[in-house]
Order: C-alpha cells, then structure tokens, then sequence
C-alpha cells in the first residue's frame, strides 16, 4: 500500500530533511504550521531529481550525460530507484557507488520490502551505509497478483523504515552519532491498494511514528490534490515535510504509462496538447509548462522543496528549473567536488556530528492515534484502599500514603505503555485519590461555606482537609455523596453558592502529573479532569443559597478558573489536557445549555496562547445529541463521542449523518471515537467496532480510537483470574485487554484490515464460541419465563396487607417508630481470614459453619442488648451482596481480582452474568440459599428477624451482565429465582423479607425518553420476585445513593411494605416529595451515614427522626441507618445503634405521631 512499481521511475522519490554526509547536514524546513493553510516559504526551495539504474550501455551513457548536467545545478539530493530481483539490485549498487565516489551528488537510495525478508534487507541495507549511502527511501513496493508474505518478509513500509533505525542504532560508531535520513512515500490521489485517501493519511502517520524524516508524493494529475494532502495530513496530525513529485514529461506513451502504473486517470487536456504537439520543441515546451503550473501552485502551498522525475533525461528538468529560478544561490553547495567528498569523509572519521531532531513539540501537539478515556486508579491489588485505610486508621503516615500513591501510579503509566499507548499525551492522567469530582472542589476552592473553616491561612485545602469533605469528623458533616450518572461509581456532591469563593489551585493534578511521570515518559501524559459544565450540573445549592439557585448560574465564573487551571497545566508541560463532560449526555432542563457550551468553550479555547495545551472533550455514557454541534464547533482540538451507549445493549451506534457532518469540514475537531466499551467486561467485536471506524474514517473524519468511557469501571486484566471457567473467560476483556483493543483498531485503521485480521478472527471466534456455549440458553428457563402473567406480579392491597400484619405477621410484634438496620454488621479483619481460608480449603466446612454461627449469635445478642426491634443475621456467610447470591445462581461467575472502585476506598468485585439464570441445584427452582442462616438466627431470639436477599435490579446494576439478550428478560429470570428463595423464606417462618434494590435508580437511562421502558421492567422484576408470599409476609426494601426524585413514582410501585432509603447526607429532602406522591407505606429515612466514621449525636438522631415524623404518617415511621454496616467497625457501630434506639425512644415520646 505504499508506492507504484519502482521500474515506472517515479516510485515514490522524497526528500530528507535531515540528510547527512560526514558533516554537512541539510535540513528540509517545515513550511506549514499545524492546523494552519499552508504558506510559501522564505527559504530557497529544495531541490532533488530522481534516477534509474541503466539497463545497457547506451542508457549508461545517457545517464552519465544526464548526471554531469545535474551536478551543475548542485541539487540536494539525488534517488536512485531500486526493484526486487537480484540484477536491478546490484545496478542501484553500481549507480550508487558511483554517485558518492565519483560525483558531488548525493544519493537517496529506495530500498524495497516486498518480496524480501527482513534479514536480506537488513543486510542490504548496511551494505549501502558502507558505500557511503546516508539517505534512504523505505517504500513497501507493489506486490504481485497473488502474492503471500514471505517467511519474515515485512508487510509495510513502516516496518521497514524502523529496520533502518535499528540499523542505524547498530552503526552508531560508523555514523559518528549522526542519522541516516528516512524517507516514505505519500499519496495525494488514492493509492489502489488503499480504501480511501483517509487510510492513505493514517499509513502515512503511521509511517511517521515509526521514524520517517520526510515523505515525497507520488505524480498526481491535479494540482489541487498536493494542497490538499497538505491540509489533510497536517490536520490528522502528520508533520512531515511533504515535497512534491513533479513530472516534466515529454511524451505522450511515457505520461500514460505512468498515469496506468500509478491508477491516475491521465489529464485528458494535456494528453491532447502533447499529442497534438509537432516537434520535439513544441513537446517539450508542452511538457515544462505543465510541470511548471504544478511546480508553482505546490510552492504556493508551502511545499518545500520540489522533487522531479527525470526518467534519466535532463532537458526538460532542467528547463523546469530555469524557469523556476532554482539555479540562483545553490552555488554554495559544500558537495563541489570529489575533493570536497574526501574531506567529507576525513570529517566522519574524525569528529562527532550531533543532527538536529524533528520539532518535538509539534509531535506532542497531535491527537494520538489511540487513547482511553481513564484508567483503574485503585491498583491491581487495591494497593490505594490498603493505603488509604492505613493512614485513616494512624498505622501509616503522610510520607507512607504519598509512597504507595507514587509507586501505583508510576507502574499504571509503564503498563498503559507496553500496553502500546506510546503517542504524546495517549496516557490520561487520571489519578484521583478519592473522588474526581473532590479533585475539581479543590483545584477551584469551592468548598461550602459549612466547611470553610477547614482552609488554611492561605485558604487552600490540605490533604487531611479533603478527607473531611469526603467522609466527615466530629465537626463536619461530609458532602452528599450519588451515583455517577448511570454507573456504580459514586461522587461527592459539590455545593455551590452566590458567594462560593472560585479560584485556581492546581497542586493536585501537578502532583499526580509527577507521579505519573516519574516512570519517565512525561510527554505521553495528558492531565484529565471534570469539565466545568458537568461540575456545575453534578453540584446542589448551598445551604445558605437563596431559594431556586442554580448552580449553573457560577458558569463565567468557573470558566475563568478553568482558563487558569488550564494554563498552570501548561505551564508545568501538559501539551493536551481532557475535560469530562458527560453532563451533556443526560437531559438537562436549560435552553441556554447549547449557548453555554459553545461560549465556555470558546473562551477556554481562544484563551489558550503559544505553548498552552490542547483541549480533548468527553462525552462518556451516553450520546450528546444537539449539544455536540456547539461543542464541536467551539474551537476545541478533539472531541470524544460514546458509540457503545446506544439503545440496544452491546450493539454499537452511529453518528447521525448531521452529527458526521460535523467532524468532516476541514476545520473539524478529531473525532475522538469511543468504540471499546470501557463498561462492560465482553471482548469487543472488533470486526464490527472495525467497520465502524473506517466508515468515519472514510466519510472524511479525523479520527482517533478510544474507549467510551473511563476504564475504573472495569477491573484490571482478566489473564490474573486463574479460577473462572474457562468458557466465558474466552469471552473477557478487562482493563489491560480493551487498551490493546483499541491500539489493536488504531494499527488497523493506519495500516489497513489486513494488519490486524489475526485479532479480527480472534474476536470473531470469541463471539461464535460464547454463542454455541451450554448455559448460555436454557429452553427450560426461558419456557418458565414465558409462562409469566400479570398476577405473578400483583399482591393484595396494601391495606389488606397491613391489617394482615398487624393481626398475623411482624406489625403486632413492632412499637411505633420501629428500629432496625439494613442488613449486614461489621466484617472483622478476623471473619474476613476465615472465609478466606475456607476458600483456600485451609479451614473445613464444618468448622467454617461453625464459626458462621458464632458470629450470628454475637450479633443477635448485640441487636438484642442495644434494643433494636427488628432483627438481622448480619451476614457473616456473605462476602458481597450480589456475589453471595451470583455463587449460588448458575449463569453467573465469579472473580478472584476483579476489583472496581465504588467510591473513595470502597471496592466491589461485580460477579460476571453469562447465562440463563436459576438458583443452583436440581430442578427449575435449585436449592435455597439463605433459609438456613435466617432460621438458625430466628431460633435465637423471640423477637423478629428479617430474611435478606439482594433484588434483580441491583444484582444486574452490580454485576457485568450479558449484552445478547435484552436486559428486561435477564431481570425477569433472577427476578424468578429470588421469588422462589422469598419463598422458601416465608416457608421456614421468616414473617419480614427485606429485597434490597439500592441501585434501583442509578440504572435509569439518561434521557427521560427511555425512563418509561426501564422503569416497567425494573419495577415488574421487583415485584416478580416479592408477589409469591401471603399478606401478612411484610416486603422490606432499601434504596440508597440515588437522587430519587426521577424515580418516586417507581418507587412507590414497587409496592413494598416498608421502603428505607439513604437520607442523612441529604437532611431528609427526599420525605416531601415522598408525601406529595401520595406514599402511604412505611418508610424508614436513614438518619446515620455509615458511609462516614463518625459517629452522629443522639441529639442529630433525634432532630432527624422529628423532621421525619412531621412528614410521615402516624404508623408508618422506621428507623434505620443508611446503609448496610458491613464496613464499619463495631466501637463506632454499636456506639451509633445506641444513640439511634434512643433517638427513637425520645421521639416516640415527644412527637405525636
């Protein structure tokens, strides 16, 4: 795909930009800026001529006639064509040795790939350097009809040209330090190989990555097609200088010949003047006026240099050049002579020359050609929460924490490198300690007036400071804390004022910046922070903002800081820095919000002076719609758009046609295109992820490969699992495998399909085994899912069920304001060792059940000595809330390393869905899960237990789930499975089931438009599992973490008895919409954050409880914590359940409820 037939004579010549001999260097200056038209240089053009090996002794003469002529106009260099058989070799041997040692002229040699293997080229190769040769043209060459590579034949030009660096770093000493110049070739028309002239600009960058000095065109038969590889290869990020091949013919035959070879359809004007011409001096005076037209308009461009073919004749070249004015000011060549070629060499011998490099700031400036968006930042072994908890806890100090935070991040740069993400600034620097969002609070100062006392004299915020934003001390309450749009990642809620203080403290993002480079590739670095659209529209009003602020309205404001932010990244070396903005793919009720984004934009982008970075934009989790025209068209250098959001899971989409349009203008933005799902753990299919890209490609897209979200969603690398079955291993990428993905689509993209068929087929493959795998589908699953009705998801009346529970079931046991917990007690260091070594087979069954019940009774004794109501096992026998019930649900695996983080150290290991899902065991129904513990912890204690089961939703929320069939159908056979263990719960003599559904609402899709379909499905699971019981069975639920007002509706039609939510954080906001909704049921707000080690005054308990009984009515009123207590200690926990069973005894008391 590189270059026409080399016997044609115009293989594909070029010019160096560095070309040396001995120590004379000549230097080929770029004459168009990036991303600018092209100008006409101040420099006297470059000059070269091309030349064939003579085949027979009166084509020697010619030649010889033709080189004494050339000489006279001192061209810079001069290339000698080569061919693949043995005797054309050794006659580009003899033409070259006779140019170094018998001439003043300098030889470019072409050296050729097809057809020999590496070895043969290499050699070939070092026995040019030995003639003398310092300039080299890699070209791939033609290949035959037919042909199949070679045992080690290399397959493109790129290859070839780092064969000659290796070459080159072999021959150092011969060298005297100085390089062999490397040309390639460039097409301004397609080549016919290519796809498009698109590939065509990606093989050329390629070839520019791998170490080419220049590239020289290919004849076009247009003028217009030179500028305009100009304008395309600068705008995708190619910098090499590209000189034209311009063709002084005379002949008809010769003009079509070379147009056939090279696929042109020939200028059927100017075949016409020269066939029409009736001397040899009409024909040539046809010929030069031609060429020179080209000649100009391609100076007028910018080119800067002009290379001719001459077919081994010089009249007409040099006519072109006298009409040029090329003669002037080259008599200063220092290569005269043959004298001057010895004392040349003398030179070489005896001093060391040092060659200039290319400018690599304008290499840093390029969109690299793959990229992500984030990368995991807790470390393969949680190396940051081990970190993290040891200096919370006073075991590690400042200087232990800051080590480990080094060393994590430090090992993530060198991996995400050998990974092949080795372009300028492909590495995000995403390193947040704890949270993202915490990050920007800092770096912009905006810290709730609440907190404020937290700054320093120079009011900025230390480490230990934000940890109190985070997770709050005896003084402060911590910042709300919510889902990540549609993920399980959860952030912390900036609160923002009229009169939040904004200013710029970069410290943070410097630091991570350091940490990161100190592995020793700074350049590669791209800082990565929230964009101040979506900071704002993630942000609450303050406490002391008026009624009805808005956030968004601090807009100018922010964008200052963020000019200021951007510039000290610049400052401290970020040639680009990203900005995540997925606020613009939710909806959001501003019609100014277009405007917005446009204007932020424009400022950030003309803010920017000479050395300040280069904006790349994400739009992860979804797709911005009419908010990608403003933000395309701000001034922004690269936008990234999610294609793996799309409304049919696992299915990629396409851009619109007016959203193509408007990354194909020739100022456009890079495309910055999101196809390896960074959410999920399949195996991307990369054929069709393939298509896609080329498709954008060749609409006239600049376009860069990119996974479509941060990858922190995902674990690390899934060749560490050693226990999964291997089946849907088969079928997994983790972390490590979507970055070679998408260099794997990236390599594809610049070097064509065939480049990388190898993992195409791979991934296919992948594909047709999970599709025939057992389990997958199973006839008796789906049959009993079919079966379903509307009344297996339909109970009694809420009315006739409460007075079904107040005379038969749990209620006739309860007072008013009854307590409980969510779930789960304390884990301890030493529960944790026995599992594990009953895991590793260290500890028995028996003796690990019998340690299991011990920690049950201590629980129930504990509950019953602090006075709770309603009791819970506490959950000693689970690990994780969905992988407990994922190791009892076949469908399901599991993982030994496949940690995700959930916020600041919090990491959950999501259990991976593959199958059609029942519980384990024989038959349709499987075996029950839980009935045992539940039992045994009844038997304990008069006073009820819950039974505790985790919902369909959250199992799925929480769990990477399959993609090949729609979600509602997985939802309603675990949603099947759960019904029967609620059951066989009821049967044991459980009267209280609680079915957790905490992520109920961080599944909602972004766009209101899809709220409708999910929230009928989500709801319909829900009930599935919960309608199989009597009324007097009470249904329990939790929910937490969520902004719950888009949601209130479902919740209430989840028909659960008793519903508590997370409410502490938020100060009860979510009770009046509750009341306004009509919500009669019981409801329990939790009044502790257990997310925070602190533990909240009886007092605080007591206020909260008070807010609450106003709102709801008599009887229906819980209390409860937030959350589950399974990360707590049990000093703090049972210190927190006292204060709460007396805040409930206080109330009960003094409020009329």
């Amino acid at each position: 795909m590189e270059c026409i037939e080399p016997r044609s004579a115009v293989a594909g010549s070029t010019i160096d930009p560095l070309f040396a001999v001995g120590r004379t260097v000549f230097t080929l200056h770029r004459a168009y800026p990036k991303g600018e038209p092209a100008v006409k240089p101040h420099h006297p053009p470059a000059l070269s001529f091309e030349l064939y090996p003579p085949r027979g002794r009166i084509s020697e003469e010619k030649l010889a006639a033709t080189v004494e002529k050339l000489e006279e106009v001192r061209p810079d260099y001069v290339s000698v064509t080569a061919a693949v058989d043995g005797q054309r070799r050794r006659q580009s041997l003899r033409l070259l040795d006779h140019l170094v040692h018998r001439t003043g002229l300098r030889p470019l040699a072409h050296v050729i790939a097809t057809g020999q293997p590496a070895p043969k080229l290499h050699e070939l190769i070092g026995e040019m350097i030995d003639l003398g040769v310092r300039g080299f043209l890699a070209l791939r060459g033609d290949r035959p009809e037919g042909h199949h590579l070679l045992s080690e034949e290399l397959p493109f030009a790129r290859h070839l040209v780092e064969l000659i660096r290796d070459v080159e770093r072999q021959r150092v000493p011969e060298l005297c330090a100085g390089r062999l110049a490397v040309g390639v070739a460039a097409y301004p028309v397609r080549h016919p190989d290519s796809s498009s002239i698109h590939q065509d600009t990606e093989v050329l960058l390629a070839k520019q990555r791998a170490g080419a000095d220049f590239a020289i065109t290919q004849v076009y038969t247009d003028p217009t097609h030179y500028s305009d590889l100009v304008t395309r290869a600068s705008a995708n990020g190619v910098d090499l200088p590209l000189v034209p091949g311009i063709l002084p013919v005379t002949s008809l035959k010769r003009y079509l010949r070379v147009c056939e070879l090279a696929g042109l359809a020939p200028d059927a004007d100017f075949a016409h003047r020269l066939e029409t011409a009736r001397t040899e001096a009409e024909r040539l005076a046809v010929g030069v006026d031609h060429a020179e037209y080209f000649a100009r308009q391609a100076l007028d461009a910018g080119a800067p240099g002009l290379h001719l073919y001459t077919f081994n004749e010089h009249r007409a070249a040099l006519e072109l050049v006298d009409r040029l004015g090329l003669r002037a000011g080259r008599t200063e060549s220092p290569l005269t002579s043959q004298e001057n070629i010895v004392t040349q060499r003398q030179n070489e011998q005896t001093s060391q020359q040092t060659v200039p490099e290319a400018n690599p700031a304008e290499a840093r400036r390029r969109v690299p050609s793959a990229t992500i968006v984030g990368y995991p930042r807790i470390g393969p072994d949680r190396e940051i929460k081990r970190a993290l908890e040891k200096y919370w806890s006073g075991t590690h100090g400042r200087d232990d924490l800051a080590n480990a935070v080094k060393g994590v991040r430090s090992a993530a740069t060198e991996r995400l490198e050998r990974l092949g993400l080795t372009d300028a600034a492909s590495i995000p620097a995403s390193w947040a300690l704890y949270d993202q969002v915490l990050d920007v609070v800092l770096a912009t100062g905006a810290v709730p007036r609440r907190l404020a006392d937290l700054r320093d004299d120079a009011g900025a915020l230390d480490e230990d400071a934000a940890f109190v934003l985070a997770r709050g001390d005896d003084a402060h309450s911590p910042l709300e804390m919510t889902k990540w749009f549609d993920t399980n990642y959860h952030y912390l809620v900036p609160e923002i004022g009229p009169e939040t203080p904004l200013s710029a403290n970069t410290s943070e993002f410097g630091r991570q910046l350091q940490d990161a480079a100190s592995s020793g590739s700074p350049e590669k670095l791209r800082p990565a922070l929230v964009g101040p659209i979506t900071f704002l529209l993630l942000s609450k009003a303050d406490d002391d903002a008026p009624e009805g602020f808005d956030p968004l309205s601090r807009l100018q404001d922010l964008t200052e800081v963020y000019r200021q932010i951007i510039a000290d990244l610049g400052a401290a070396g970020a040639d680009w820095v990203q900005l995540d903005e997925p606020g613009l793919v939710a909806d959001v009720d501003r019609p100014d919000l277009a405007e917005a984004v446009r204007e932020t934009y424009r400022q950030l982008t003309e803010s920017r002076g000479d050395g300040r970075p280069s904006l790349l934009v994400t739009t992860p989790y979804g797709d911005a719609e009419g908010l990608l025209e403003p933000l395309v068209e701000s001034g922004v250098e690269a936008v990234h758009v999610d294609l793996t959001s799309g409304p049919e899971r696992g299915v990629l989409r396409d851009l619109s046609p007016e959203q193509l349009a408007l990354f194909t203008r020739p100022d456009s933005p890079t495309l910055v295109a999101g196809v390896v799902n960074g959410r999920n753990v399949w195996r991307t299919d990369l054929r069709r992820a393939f298509d896609l890209v080329e498709r954008l490609r060749d609409a006239g897209a600049r376009v860069s490969v990119c996974t479509s979200t941060s990858l922190i969603h995902v674990p690390h690398d899934v060749e560490r699992e050693t226990r999964l079955s291997e089946a849907p291993k088969r079928w997994l990428a983790f972390a490590d495998q979507k970055v070679e993905e998408t260099v794997a689509l990236a390599r594809g993209l610049a070097e064509g399909g065939d480049a990388i068929e190898e993992q195409l087929r791979e991934s296919d493959e992948a594909l047709r085994h999970r599709a025939e795998t057992e389990g997958v589908r199973r006839i008796e699953i789906r049959e009993r899912r079919a079966r379903l009705s509307e009344d297996d998801a339909r109970r009694e009346p809420f009315e006739v069920r409460r007075e079904a529970q107040e005379q038969r079931g749990v209620a006739a046991d309860l007072p008013q304001i009854p307590t409980t917990t969510i779930g789960s007690f304390p884990q301890t260091p030493e529960l944790r060792a026995v599992r594990s070594a009953h895991r590793a087979g260290r500890v028995s069954d028996a003796d690990y059940d019998s340690r299991l019940r011990q920690e049950i009774r201590e629980v129930i004794s504990l509950q019953e000595d602090i006075g709770l109501d309603l009791l819970v096992h506490g959950e000693p026998e689970r690990n994780d809330m969905v992988q407990y019930f994922a190791e009892h649900f076949e469908g399901f695996d599991t993982t030994q390393h496949g940690w995700v983080q959930s916020y600041g150290s919090r990491c959950t290991r999501p259990s991976i869905l593959w199958g059609d899902v029942k519980r384990v065991g024989p038959g349709i129904g499987g075996e029950a899960i839980t009935v045992p513990w539940a039992s045994y912890a009844q038997s304990l204690t008069d006073r009820p237990v819950k039974g505790m089961l985790t919902g369909p939703v959250t199992i799925l929320a929480w769990s990477f789930i399959r993609e090949d069939v729609p979600v509602s159908e997985t939802a309603e056979q675990v949603a099947l499975a759960l019904r029967d263990e609620v059951r066989d719960l009821e049967a044991a003599g459980i009267r209280a089931i609680q079915v957790d559904e905490p992520a109920l609402r961080e599944l909602l899709p972004l766009r209101r438009r899809d709220h409708a379909d999910y929230l009928e499905w989500s709801v319909r699971a829900f009930r599935i599992a919960t309608s199989g019981v009597r009324p007097e069975t009470q249904i329990h639920t939790h929910l937490c973490y969520s902004e719950f007002g888009e949601v209130l509706s479902a919740i209430d039609a989840l028909d659960a008895d008793v519903t508590s939510v997370e409410a502490a954080r938020s100060r009860m906001e979510l009770l009046g919409p509750l009341s306004e909704i009509g919500f009669e049921r019981g409801i329990g707000p939790g009044v502790w954050d257990i997310h925070s080690p602190r533990v909240p005054a009886q007092e605080e308990i007591s206020e909260l409880l008070a807010t609450a009984a106003s709102v709801v009515p008599r009887g229906r009123l819980w209390a409860n914590p937030d959350c589950g207590l399974k990360t707590r200690g049990y000093t703090e926990t049972t210190a927190a359940l006292r204060h709460l069973v007396a805040g409930a005894h206080g109330v009960r008391e003094t409020v009329a409820v």
